[in-house]
């Protein structure tokens, strides 16, 4: 069972590998995908973005049960790493010449992080589907209630009641994933392949350490958002207009940034807030227009 928010323990550290694209000197991209995905969920993504003249790095981040951490402690494991590849390549990290980094889903969680931690680090950020935080003691509630079902049933396939086959079943017809019923045999069977390359213990360890519950109150996450806008940085916030959850979600942080909500891909504002036809998903749905949007909204601000 998952205890209350500021009780939270777990034995958690992270294991991170790479999928890498494009020329190592140009612009970095870094790519940050959602829950139980890894680094190939960016595959067609991060070699088109990479041929707008970017360098992509696509982590696979993998949550081990063994020793404590956090949405903090995943971005700050994250950045370490990812500044020992850039070494690798003569690359750093510079307050001056910043990332642009995009998270998905979870992977928005962990940027969100890393934002509050590492300001300086980003010149950019995209977030997809992405939530904001918890806006009230209830929703924490909410978060948690939910976060305490999956891990009951993690626990179920751990103990050997169920298959994690059962449990991926079980994930996959969530009502936010509703959009992706229609898309091709093919690539529904690619991301259920990508969910079952993970272990129940590993997952398990994920939804403690990086689930909803985890985030920290929306007021203080669109206080960063604010002050990196205000600081002259680019953010955009991509959701789909058939995903109620976050097209609701893009409205709160447009409210917050007193701008508007805007319906389709032409936008090069600097700040943008955009419902994008498509579900929770938008660059499994719908890449060319993910990368249609994301390579040139780069283009005109970074």
């Amino acid at each position: 069972m998952l205890r209350k928010h500021n009780e939270m323990r777990s034995t958690s550290t992270t294991r991170i590998s790479y999928r890498t694209w494009g020329n190592p000197h140009n612009p970095i991209v870094v790519l940050l995908h959602g829950f139980m995905q890894d680094a190939t969920a960016w595959d067609t993504a991060g070699s088109d973005i990479a041929a707008t003249g970017r360098f992509v790095i696509a982590p696979s981040v993998v949550v081990l049960a063994h020793s404590a951490s956090s949405l903090e402690a995943l971005a700050a494991d994250l950045r370490s790493r990812i500044t020992t590849l850039l070494a690798q390549v003569g690359r750093e990290l510079k307050s001056n010449e910043g990332i642009s980094l995009v998270g998905y889903s979870m992977g928005g969680r962990i940027a969100l992080a890393w934002l509050h931690a590492f300001p300086n680090d980003i010149d950019a950020l995209v977030l997809e589907s992405a939530g904001l935080g918890m806006a009230s003691k209830n929703a924490r509630s909410v978060a948690l209630a939910k976060d305490t079902e999956t891990v009951r049933r993690l626990d179920r396939v751990i103990q050997g009641d169920d298959t994690f086959d059962e449990f991926v079943d079980w994930w996959q017809v969530r009502p936010v994933f509703a959009t992706q019923s229609s898309l091709a045999d093919a690539i529904r069977l690619t991301q259920r392949q990508e969910r079952c390359r993970w272990s129940a213990p590993d997952v398990r360890a994920l939804v403690t350490d990086a689930g909803q519950h985890t985030m920290s109150d929306q007021c203080d996450i669109l206080d960063d958002l604010c002050t990196f806008v205000a600081s002259g940085r680019s953010l955009l916030y991509l959701a789909g207009s058939r995903d109620r959850t976050y097209s609701e979600v893009a409205r709160v942080l447009a409210h917050s940034l007193e701008i508007p909500v805007q319906d389709g891909e032409c936008t090069v504002d600097h700040v943008a807030v955009m419902l994008v036809d498509a579900g929770h998903n938008i660059h499994l749905e719908h890449p060319d227009k993910f990368v249609r949007i994301v390579g040139r909204w780069l283009a005109s601000n970074v």
